[in-house]
């Protein structure tokens, strides 16, 4: 289901649903939801039960997202996070380490 980090929306939406201290996640896709500079790709937000949040939670995230006038990025991600991430296969990370 997951191969270098890239994994499909039912799969993460599994992952999401098999924790319970996970409360939600973002999704970043090159899928339907038109977004990025270019509209080629999009975010979502899928809830606890893995499901995709609500339309007035995401109406409310993006209401909050025009008032946003700056993005800063990182060059460099910290390697704890990357660990985190990419340590194990297939897509089966370590919660609360």
């Amino acid at each position: 289901p997951c191969s270098g980090g890239v994994a499909s929306t039912p799969a993460i939406s599994s992952i999401i649903r098999s924790d319970d201290k996970i409360n939600g996640g973002i999704l970043l896709t090159a899928s339907h939801n038109p977004g990025g500079p270019n509209g080629d790709f999009g975010m979502k937000f899928n809830t606890a039960d893995g499901a995709p949040a609500r339309e007035d939670l995401t109406d409310a995230v993006y209401e909050e997202s025009l008032a946003i006038h700056e993005i800063k990025t990182a060059d460099v991600v910290p390697a704890k996070v990357l660990e985190a991430i990419f340590a194990h296969e297939p897509c089966s990370i370590q919660w609360g380490t």
